[in-house]
Protein backbone atom coordinates (compact mmCIF):
# COMPACT_ATOMS: atom_id res chain seq x y z
CA UNK A 1 0.00 0.00 0.00
CA UNK A 2 1.24 3.47 -0.95
CA UNK A 3 1.69 5.73 1.62
CA UNK A 4 -0.23 8.29 -0.41
CA UNK A 5 -2.27 9.12 3.15
CA UNK A 6 0.52 10.60 5.97
CA UNK A 7 1.38 8.54 9.07
CA UNK A 8 -0.31 10.68 11.41
CA UNK A 9 -3.80 10.12 9.38
CA UNK A 10 -3.03 6.02 9.33
CA UNK A 11 -2.13 6.64 13.08
CA UNK A 12 -5.26 7.98 13.98
CA UNK A 13 -7.78 5.95 11.60
CA UNK A 14 -5.85 3.01 13.27
CA UNK A 15 -6.79 4.06 16.82
CA UNK A 16 -10.38 4.18 15.83
CA UNK A 17 -10.18 0.97 14.61
CA UNK A 18 -9.28 -0.33 17.60
CA UNK A 19 -11.46 1.78 19.83
CA UNK A 20 -14.17 0.84 17.99
CA UNK A 21 -13.75 -2.78 17.93
CA UNK A 22 -12.76 -2.69 21.37
CA UNK A 23 -15.91 -1.24 22.31
CA UNK A 24 -17.63 -3.67 21.00
CA UNK A 25 -15.99 -6.37 22.87
CA UNK A 26 -14.43 -7.96 20.17
CA UNK A 27 -11.00 -9.09 19.95
CA UNK A 28 -9.10 -9.26 16.51
CA UNK A 29 -9.39 -12.48 15.73
CA UNK A 30 -13.78 -12.07 15.95
CA UNK A 31 -13.14 -9.27 13.42
CA UNK A 32 -10.49 -11.25 11.06
CA UNK A 33 -13.30 -13.64 10.81
CA UNK A 34 -15.83 -11.11 10.18
CA UNK A 35 -14.33 -9.50 7.36
CA UNK A 36 -12.26 -12.37 6.01
CA UNK A 37 -8.90 -11.48 6.21
CA UNK A 38 -5.53 -12.36 8.15
CA UNK A 39 -5.53 -11.30 11.84
CA UNK A 40 -2.10 -9.65 10.65
CA UNK A 41 -4.11 -6.83 8.43
CA UNK A 42 -6.00 -6.08 11.64
CA UNK A 43 -3.05 -5.55 13.55
CA UNK A 44 -1.23 -3.47 10.78
CA UNK A 45 -4.02 -1.00 10.27
CA UNK A 46 -4.82 -0.68 13.91
CA UNK A 47 -0.93 0.43 14.87
CA UNK A 48 -1.01 2.08 11.59
CA UNK A 49 1.23 0.23 9.56
CA UNK A 50 -1.60 0.01 7.05
CA UNK A 51 -4.94 1.05 5.84
CA UNK A 52 -7.98 -0.84 4.41
CA UNK A 53 -9.74 -0.43 1.45
CA UNK A 54 -12.88 1.75 0.91
CA UNK A 55 -14.85 -1.64 1.07
CA UNK A 56 -13.00 -2.57 4.38
CA UNK A 57 -14.12 0.65 5.83
CA UNK A 58 -17.92 0.39 4.58
CA UNK A 59 -18.29 -2.76 5.65
CA UNK A 60 -16.98 -2.20 9.23
CA UNK A 61 -18.84 0.89 9.86
CA UNK A 62 -22.35 -1.09 8.62
CA UNK A 63 -21.23 -3.78 10.99
CA UNK A 64 -20.95 -1.44 13.36
CA UNK A 65 -23.58 0.73 12.98
CA UNK A 66 -21.79 3.71 12.24
CA UNK A 67 -21.16 6.82 9.78
CA UNK A 68 -17.55 6.09 7.42
CA UNK A 69 -16.93 9.26 8.13
CA UNK A 70 -16.08 8.46 11.61
CA UNK A 71 -13.17 6.56 10.04
CA UNK A 72 -12.29 8.74 6.88
CA UNK A 73 -12.35 11.79 8.94
CA UNK A 74 -11.57 14.69 6.21
CA UNK A 75 -11.07 12.53 3.41
CA UNK A 76 -13.77 12.17 0.87
CA UNK A 77 -14.39 8.33 -0.54
CA UNK A 78 -13.27 9.41 -3.60
CA UNK A 79 -10.13 10.30 -2.23
CA UNK A 80 -9.39 7.27 -0.18
CA UNK A 81 -10.53 4.96 -2.77
CA UNK A 82 -7.84 6.23 -5.34
CA UNK A 83 -5.16 6.13 -2.32
CA UNK A 84 -6.16 2.77 -1.40
CA UNK A 85 -5.82 1.87 -5.08
CA UNK A 86 -2.71 2.92 -6.20
CA UNK A 87 -0.18 1.06 -6.30
CA UNK A 88 3.55 0.95 -4.73
CA UNK A 89 6.20 3.22 -5.66
CA UNK A 90 9.17 2.01 -3.31
CA UNK A 91 12.26 1.94 -5.44
CA UNK A 92 11.07 3.93 -8.19
CA UNK A 93 11.76 7.66 -9.06
CA UNK A 94 10.04 10.34 -7.04
CA UNK A 95 9.46 12.95 -9.92
CA UNK A 96 6.42 14.73 -8.57
CA UNK A 97 6.59 18.68 -7.73
CA UNK A 98 5.67 19.56 -4.08
CA UNK A 99 3.82 22.49 -3.28
CA UNK A 100 4.18 24.16 0.69
CA UNK A 101 1.55 26.76 1.57
CA UNK A 102 2.47 29.97 0.11
CA UNK A 103 0.21 33.70 0.31
CA UNK A 104 0.97 36.12 -1.42
CA UNK A 105 3.81 34.79 -3.40
CA UNK A 106 5.66 34.69 -0.15
CA UNK A 107 7.21 31.59 1.16
CA UNK A 108 5.86 31.00 4.87
CA UNK A 109 7.44 28.50 7.53
CA UNK A 110 5.57 25.49 7.91
CA UNK A 111 5.78 22.10 10.05
CA UNK A 112 6.99 18.85 8.42
CA UNK A 113 3.48 17.24 9.53
CA UNK A 114 1.79 20.47 8.30
CA UNK A 115 3.57 19.93 4.72
CA UNK A 116 2.80 16.14 4.72
CA UNK A 117 -1.23 17.12 5.65
CA UNK A 118 -1.46 19.18 2.71
CA UNK A 119 0.35 16.86 0.12
CA UNK A 120 -1.32 13.74 0.74
CA UNK A 121 -1.66 13.08 -2.87
CA UNK A 122 2.31 12.40 -2.62
CA UNK A 123 3.30 9.35 -3.13
CA UNK A 124 6.92 10.58 -1.05
CA UNK A 125 7.59 7.89 1.74
CA UNK A 126 8.17 10.11 4.59
CA UNK A 127 8.16 8.41 7.53
CA UNK A 128 7.45 11.79 9.21
CA UNK A 129 7.77 10.37 12.92
CA UNK A 130 11.77 9.40 11.99
CA UNK A 131 11.84 12.00 9.47
CA UNK A 132 13.22 9.51 7.32
CA UNK A 133 13.53 10.30 3.58
CA UNK A 134 14.20 7.25 1.50
CA UNK A 135 13.54 7.81 -2.66
CA UNK A 136 15.64 9.73 -5.01
CA UNK A 137 14.17 13.37 -5.27
CA UNK A 138 13.86 15.24 -8.78
CA UNK A 139 12.30 18.99 -8.91
CA UNK A 140 10.49 18.68 -5.31
CA UNK A 141 10.12 22.43 -3.78
CA UNK A 142 10.77 22.19 0.50
CA UNK A 143 10.75 25.95 0.21
CA UNK A 144 9.55 27.19 3.76
CA UNK A 145 9.18 23.93 5.06
CA UNK A 146 10.87 22.94 8.63
CA UNK A 147 12.92 19.66 7.98
CA UNK A 148 14.86 19.93 11.46
CA UNK A 149 16.21 16.66 12.24
CA UNK A 150 15.59 15.31 9.02
CA UNK A 151 17.62 12.47 7.41
CA UNK A 152 17.77 12.19 3.37
CA UNK A 153 19.42 9.03 2.14
CA UNK A 154 18.61 8.47 -1.37
CA UNK A 155 20.67 7.97 -4.72
CA UNK A 156 19.68 11.25 -6.77
CA UNK A 157 18.70 14.61 -4.95
CA UNK A 158 17.98 16.64 -8.50
CA UNK A 159 16.83 20.44 -9.13
CA UNK A 160 15.39 20.62 -5.39
CA UNK A 161 14.46 23.96 -3.64
CA UNK A 162 15.19 24.34 0.12
CA UNK A 163 14.39 27.89 0.19
CA UNK A 164 13.95 29.65 3.33
CA UNK A 165 13.86 25.84 4.79
CA UNK A 166 15.44 24.68 7.67
CA UNK A 167 17.77 21.96 8.02
CA UNK A 168 19.29 22.23 11.54
CA UNK A 169 20.34 19.05 13.01
CA UNK A 170 19.86 17.49 9.16
CA UNK A 171 21.77 14.72 7.16
CA UNK A 172 21.76 14.67 3.23
CA UNK A 173 23.49 11.25 2.06
CA UNK A 174 22.94 10.79 -2.22
CA UNK A 175 25.34 9.28 -4.65
CA UNK A 176 24.74 12.37 -6.77
CA UNK A 177 23.95 15.74 -5.75
CA UNK A 178 22.49 18.31 -8.58
CA UNK A 179 20.67 21.49 -9.34
CA UNK A 180 20.11 21.88 -5.61
CA UNK A 181 19.39 25.60 -4.53
CA UNK A 182 19.71 26.44 -1.00
CA UNK A 183 18.58 30.15 -0.43
CA UNK A 184 17.95 31.94 2.86
CA UNK A 185 18.21 28.35 4.36
CA UNK A 186 18.83 27.57 7.58
CA UNK A 187 22.36 24.87 7.96
CA UNK A 188 23.44 24.42 10.96
CA UNK A 189 24.40 21.27 12.35
CA UNK A 190 24.37 19.74 8.95
CA UNK A 191 25.93 16.85 7.61
CA UNK A 192 25.45 16.91 3.36
CA UNK A 193 27.35 14.08 1.94
CA UNK A 194 27.59 12.93 -1.34
CA UNK A 195 29.72 11.04 -4.26
CA UNK A 196 29.52 14.11 -6.50
CA UNK A 197 28.06 17.77 -6.18
CA UNK A 198 27.29 19.56 -9.46
CA UNK A 199 25.76 22.78 -10.26
CA UNK A 200 24.91 23.41 -6.34
CA UNK A 201 23.48 27.14 -5.73
CA UNK A 202 24.00 28.26 -1.64
CA UNK A 203 22.56 32.16 -2.13
CA UNK A 204 22.06 34.37 1.29
CA UNK A 205 22.77 31.74 3.62
CA UNK A 206 24.91 30.51 6.96
CA UNK A 207 26.52 27.33 7.52
CA UNK A 208 27.21 26.59 10.82
CA UNK A 209 28.90 23.78 12.04
CA UNK A 210 28.51 21.60 8.91
CA UNK A 211 30.43 18.70 7.42
CA UNK A 212 30.15 18.87 3.87
CA UNK A 213 31.87 15.82 2.09
CA UNK A 214 32.07 14.65 -1.20
CA UNK A 215 34.68 13.18 -4.05
CA UNK A 216 34.30 15.81 -6.59
CA UNK A 217 32.59 19.62 -6.27
CA UNK A 218 31.89 21.81 -9.79
CA UNK A 219 30.31 24.65 -11.07
CA UNK A 220 28.12 25.51 -7.85
CA UNK A 221 27.43 29.32 -6.95
CA UNK A 222 27.85 30.87 -3.72
CA UNK A 223 26.89 34.04 -3.11
CA UNK A 224 26.60 36.38 -0.02
CA UNK A 225 27.24 33.24 2.46
CA UNK A 226 29.09 33.27 5.78
CA UNK A 227 30.79 29.58 6.64
CA UNK A 228 31.34 28.96 10.80
CA UNK A 229 33.28 25.88 11.70
CA UNK A 230 32.43 24.33 8.23
CA UNK A 231 34.41 21.43 7.37
CA UNK A 232 34.73 20.93 3.29
CA UNK A 233 36.13 16.64 3.02
CA UNK A 234 36.46 17.51 -0.50
CA UNK A 235 38.38 15.61 -3.71
CA UNK A 236 38.32 17.78 -6.52
CA UNK A 237 37.32 21.19 -6.33
CA UNK A 238 36.43 23.02 -9.48
CA UNK A 239 35.17 26.14 -11.36
CA UNK A 240 33.75 27.60 -7.82
CA UNK A 241 33.80 30.79 -6.91
CA UNK A 242 34.13 31.77 -3.02
CA UNK A 243 34.35 35.77 -4.17
CA UNK A 244 33.27 38.15 -1.37
CA UNK A 245 32.36 35.00 1.24
CA UNK A 246 33.08 35.05 4.92
CA UNK A 247 34.82 32.35 6.15
CA UNK A 248 35.59 31.42 9.96
CA UNK A 249 37.33 28.77 11.39
CA UNK A 250 36.74 26.51 8.08
CA UNK A 251 38.81 23.34 7.45
CA UNK A 252 39.59 22.12 3.63
CA UNK A 253 40.65 18.90 3.90
CA UNK A 254 42.38 17.00 1.50
CA UNK A 255 41.10 19.14 -1.50
CA UNK A 256 42.40 19.78 -4.73
CA UNK A 257 41.80 23.37 -5.92
CA UNK A 258 41.17 24.15 -10.05
CA UNK A 259 39.80 27.01 -11.74
CA UNK A 260 39.05 28.33 -7.99
CA UNK A 261 38.70 31.79 -6.92
CA UNK A 262 38.39 33.63 -3.28
CA UNK A 263 38.76 36.94 -4.50
CA UNK A 264 37.72 40.09 -1.87
CA UNK A 265 36.74 37.19 0.75
CA UNK A 266 37.29 37.07 4.44
CA UNK A 267 39.19 34.01 5.70
CA UNK A 268 40.09 33.55 9.27
CA UNK A 269 41.34 30.97 10.98
CA UNK A 270 40.98 29.04 7.81
CA UNK A 271 42.98 26.12 7.36
CA UNK A 272 44.08 24.43 3.75
CA UNK A 273 46.97 22.62 4.43
CA UNK A 274 46.30 18.57 5.22
CA UNK A 275 47.68 15.15 5.10
CA UNK A 276 47.09 15.58 1.08
CA UNK A 277 48.91 18.81 0.52
CA UNK A 278 51.95 16.62 0.70
CA UNK A 279 50.88 15.32 -2.70
CA UNK A 280 52.93 17.44 -5.38
CA UNK A 281 49.27 18.13 -7.38
CA UNK A 282 48.42 19.59 -4.34
CA UNK A 283 51.31 22.11 -4.80
CA UNK A 284 50.81 22.60 -8.19
CA UNK A 285 46.99 23.33 -8.02
CA UNK A 286 47.00 25.60 -5.07
CA UNK A 287 48.99 27.92 -7.07
CA UNK A 288 45.97 28.43 -9.70
CA UNK A 289 43.73 29.44 -7.20
CA UNK A 290 43.12 33.34 -6.94
CA UNK A 291 42.66 35.01 -3.82
CA UNK A 292 43.36 38.68 -5.42
CA UNK A 293 42.07 41.19 -2.85
CA UNK A 294 41.20 39.05 0.39
CA UNK A 295 41.07 39.67 3.90
CA UNK A 296 42.94 37.06 6.01
CA UNK A 297 44.02 36.59 9.45
CA UNK A 298 47.60 36.01 10.08
CA UNK A 299 47.13 31.93 10.75
CA UNK A 300 44.96 31.57 7.36
CA UNK A 301 48.48 33.72 5.52
CA UNK A 302 50.62 30.90 7.03
CA UNK A 303 48.70 28.43 6.35
CA UNK A 304 48.18 29.27 2.62
CA UNK A 305 51.76 30.40 2.31
CA UNK A 306 53.19 26.69 3.30
CA UNK A 307 51.42 25.34 0.48
CA UNK A 308 53.19 28.08 -1.84
CA UNK A 309 49.64 29.75 -2.92
CA UNK A 310 49.94 32.93 -4.62
CA UNK A 311 49.11 35.47 -2.03
CA UNK A 312 50.91 38.95 -3.60
CA UNK A 313 47.29 40.58 -3.38
CA UNK A 314 46.07 39.88 -0.12
CA UNK A 315 45.28 42.12 3.37
CA UNK A 316 46.43 40.51 6.39
CA UNK A 317 43.75 41.98 9.12
CA UNK A 318 43.71 41.07 12.88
Amino acid sequence: MVDIIDWKYKEELGNRLSVIRKKNKMNQIHLADFLAVPISKISKWECGQNIPSLDIILKISEFYKIEPYYFLGNIGMDVYKEATKTPCRRGRKLSYIIKAWKSNDNVQSISLDDYLLQNRHLPNHIISKQKYFRENLSGTDFSGVDLTGIVFRNNKMNEVNFEKANLTDSMLYFNDLNGVKFKNTELVRTQIKSSEMHHLSFIDTRLADVIISTKKLTTSIFRNCTFENVIFKSGDVSGISFDGQSFNNVKFEGTIFSNTTFRGATLKNVTFLSSFAIKKKYYKTIKTVCFKGAKMDKKTYLSLKSVAANLEEVMIID
